[in-house]
């Protein structure tokens, strides 16, 4: 029998490291946008919400991935982790909430 080894080397954990940060990183913006969009209705001034939290997010999010491309600057591929982790992690979160609502007729 043949067994297939998988090699953990430290550019195959890091990589994985990427993409679970680009994930975290993911939640981050899209749950901040979420929240903002929940309390519109909440605020005075909702201009200032809706453009101090677009401000935050985007320094923010360029700001890891313009740290995580200094950093490795010689390891493209380390950026295009984070990246993939960051879209992943986007598209599950569309697929997760987009589900459409179930209401019970039982109710009135």
């Amino acid at each position: 029998m043949e067994y297939l080894l998988l090699v953990v080397t430290y550019d195959n954990l890091f990589i994985i490291l990427l993409l679970v940060a680009g994930s975290g990183l993911s939640v981050f913006y899209y749950g901040s946008l979420w929240l903002v969009v929940r309390n519109l209705m909440l605020v005075r001034r909702p201009k200032f919400l809706i453009l101090g939290s677009f401000f935050g997010r985007i320094i923010s999010t360029v700001g890891v991935f313009c740290l995580i491309g200094i950093t490795m600057s010689n390891h493209w591929e380390r950026l295009i982790a984070c990246m993939a982790g960051f879209l992943l992690m986007r598209m599950y979160l569309i697929q997760y909430y987009s589900r459409p609502l179930r209401f019970s007729m039982k109710d009135k």
